[in-house]
């Protein structure tokens, strides 16, 4: 039987009147504080007077609707005929694509129209060679109530699908059981509908499918490297830096030998991630791998997984827990930082087995930790999926970056947990209203939990992008050991993705005993230091002085003068720069590929001997040069831009 939502949802309005009352109670608290340093519980006890407050325990939200799920469903039918009938117009078919995939993310379990959506979408996967992401689609489809007179059709697409594939897999038992089956449910169908399929099940049958080829898909595993010798107590970083504390620099990351340009330092998935709008529906949410035929969550409408093991994985480690908390964010419309603060929070209390207390003992250690090189350490290892290392990242107080969404939103975020999850704590009670939490301990140290929480991701998370027919956000991802190392304008390391993982390369040789800089998106060579000094002190409130900012690089770079090192070294010199040129070249070539990589039939270039003909070449241009000449920082930086643009691609069907 089809399963029926009676539930009836709160409007849109009423969600939106309620989060206003909300905002202007908390900030009316705020105006009658003399100071920013207000209290917590004084904040509450304005909203517990406010009986307007109680009523999001009332709201109600429903993710999956039939009725929403069908409309996507029609705008994914029109944008597939229109792709049958313009070819040319490639958008028309990824438009079909992600209209199909929202239909399916929207539809509620086990319904009709699931099995229909996915049916669809299958169809437009099949068309376009994803043979085996559409055979995916049709088990979906299959399996999800599916009506009686559509098996015939899904069967038939399978045997098609079975059939191309043929030529790699033997599969003629599949086939010919496929082909049973379509006969077998034929009887279900209309007249008209039966003499149509008779007939296109004798010409499939009789028709010797060639494959035309397949889609091609990003070869994640080819292209993440390996981080060769990795460290005891930073296993993310390479056993070539180390860490260290200086009350200038605090925590950070040092050269523990000499380094040469295209060495790996890094290698590191995120503790929590959250994709840019419609790039939830093309990436899963937990590996960070596009999607052809992803699955959604069954309660929520917002993320989407590439399997049902990663969908599982997901579910243990945080988003049983956040799924109920980001419905309502969702309809809250709240930032995309506020989601991933929520994936944090709820990766923690798992952490700690679902308890407050448990979670507050566990960060109340490493509070207490006097040596802050040692802070967020656990048996002496700094973990990338551990909460205390994202704990005992620095992030700016609330006096210093006084905000009321602050408030607002901690406050919404640990008020939906306490109220809509199974989290429990000793010292809350069951009736969870605003008038029972104003005094509660834990539910304060909750909020200023997710407050820390918030302006350590304000510090520390990353935006990421992606290539396809424009670079595009792809992620904010927060990343406990590459936060470790401080900026430079003028980096010594480069980052680059493949999935979710971010890779740190060395673009400089780097001295034994010196930092290593990373570089936090302010570059001498895109900005003025005026401007790169200001955006730095409103983000990060540090004043650079890095050699960029105290020599004041210009953007543009001037050829260098020959000093006697050039001079002594003419021919050297000579054929470096052809090298060079060369090398430029060569990776220029890399790059094209990355970004059109499905129309090419050749083999990719050799990324290793490039990379270390551009090693070569920065290391002489370093000594002949010198490292503040025109050459030598030209070199780097195309370097740099090599391994920001080899990323993974944001691929689009057409």
């Amino acid at each position: 039987m089809e399963q029926i939502t009676t539930d009836k949802e709160t409007s849109i309005n009423e969600f939106k009147k309620w989060k206003e009352n909300f905002d202007e109670c908390i900030k009316e608290c705020i105006k009658k504080s003399s100071s920013h340093d207000i209290e917590i519980n004084e904040i509450l006890k304005n909203l517990a007077l406010n009986p307007a407050t109680s009523s999001i325990n009332k709201m109600t939200i429903v993710s999956k609707s039939k009725t929403i799920s069908a409309e996507l469903k029609m705008k994914g039918d029109y944008y597939f005929c229109g792709g049958l009938r313009k070819p040319h117009e490639s958008d028309y078919f990824d438009s079909a694509f992600m209209e199909y995939t929202k239909s399916i993310a929207n539809a509620p379990p086990m319904s009709h129209q699931l099995s229909s959506s996915y049916g669809k979408r299958a169809e437009i996967l099949c068309r376009l060679k994803l043979y085996t992401d559409s055979l995916n689609d049709i088990q979906q489809a299959l399996d999800n109530n599916c009506p009686d007179n559509q098996k015939t059709k899904y069967y038939l697409l399978k045997a098609k699908c079975l059939k191309v594939l043929s030529h790699s897999i033997n599969n003629d038992h599949d086939i010919n059981r496929a082909y049973q089956d379509a006969k077998y449910w034929i009887k279900n169908m209309n007249n008209n509908m039966r003499k149509k399929y008779e007939k296109l099940l004798f010409e499939q049958i009789n028709d010797n499918l060639i494959d035309a080829g397949i889609f091609k898909k990003w070869n994640y595993d080819k292209f993440i490297p390996i981080l060769n010798n990795r460290h005891v107590n930073l296993p993310s970083l390479s056993d070539s830096v180390g860490l260290k504390y200086s009350r200038r620099f605090g925590r950070h990351i040092f050269a523990k030998k000499n380094i040469k340009p295209g060495e790996i330092i890094a290698i590191e998935r995120p503790y929590a991630k959250i994709y840019y709008g419609d790039m939830k529906l093309r990436f899963c949410c937990h590996c960070g791998e596009q999607m052809w035929s992803s699955l959604p969550c069954d309660s929520c409408n917002i993320m989407m997984f590439c399997s049902n093991k990663c969908r599982d994985d997901a579910n243990d480690d945080y988003h049983a827990i956040e799924c109920q908390v980001l419905k309502f964010i969702q309809k809250f419309n709240l930032q995309d930082e506020y989601f991933i603060v929520t994936r944090i929070i709820c990766k923690a209390i798992v952490e700690a087995d679902c308890s407050l207390d448990t979670l507050k003992n566990d960060l109340d250690k490493i509070h207490a930790e006097k040596n802050p090189l040692k802070r967020g350490f656990v048996n002496e290892i700094f973990e990338s999926n551990k909460i205390s290392s994202i704990y005992s990242l620095l992030g700016h107080s609330v006096k210093d970056n006084f905000n009321s969404k602050i408030h607002i939103n901690s406050i919404l975020i640990s008020y939906l947990l306490i109220t809509k999850t199974n989290v429990s704590s000793s010292g809350i009670l069951n009736d969870r209203n605003f008038d029972n939490l104003k005094d509660n301990y834990m539910f304060i140290w909750l909020i200023k939990l997710v407050q820390k929480l918030i302006l350590i991701c304000n510090t520390n998370s990353l935006s990421l992008v992606g290539f396809g027919d424009k670079p595009e956000g792809l992620f904010q991802g927060i990343y406990t050991n590459i936060s470790l190392f401080n900026h430079s304008c003028c980096p010594t390391v480069a980052s680059s993705t493949q999935c979710d993982k971010l890779i740190l390369t060395a673009i400089q040789p780097i001295a034994k005993g010196q930092q290593v800089y990373y570089n936090y998106a302010q570059h001498y060579r895109a900005n003025e230091k005026k401007d790169r000094q200001l955006e730095l002190f409103k983000y990060y409130k540090f004043i650079c002085k890095c050699k960029a900012c105290e020599k004041n690089w210009p953007v543009e770079l001037e050829n260098s003068k020959f000093n006697k090192k050039i001079y002594c070294f003419f021919f050297n010199y000579d054929r470096i720069i052809k090298k060079f040129t060369n090398v430029c070249n060569d990776l220029s070539s890399i790059v094209m590929y990355c970004e059109n990589f499905k129309n090419y039939d050749d083999e990719l270039p050799d990324i290793l001997k490039t990379i270390n003909d551009a090693s070569d070449v920065i290391s002489k241009l370093y000594y002949y040069c010198g490292k503040n000449s025109s050459e030598y920082l030209l070199a780097v930086d195309t370097f740099e831009w090599f391994f920001r643009s080899w990323n993974t691609p944001n691929l689009k069907l057409s």
